[in-house]
């Protein structure tokens, strides 16, 4: 699936970065590090996140 975004524009890459996809432009990608880890880190790792759902559901 990554080959399909990479047809397409930088500006393009952008609107997908900001409508939550991860670009595979690395230009881009750097721009939205840190928007990535934070999101993931909450919802992954924080309290209440998908880790402490399948722990408790174990």
């Amino acid at each position: 699936m990554g080959s399909f975004f990479v047809k397409w524009t930088p500006e393009a890459q952008k609107v997908f970065a900001d409508s939550g996809f991860r670009s595979v432009d690395p230009d881009i990608e750097k721009q939205y590090a840190d928007k990535y880890w934070e999101k993931v880190n909450k919802e992954l790792y924080g309290d209440g996140g998908i880790w402490d759902q399948v722990v408790v559901n174990q």
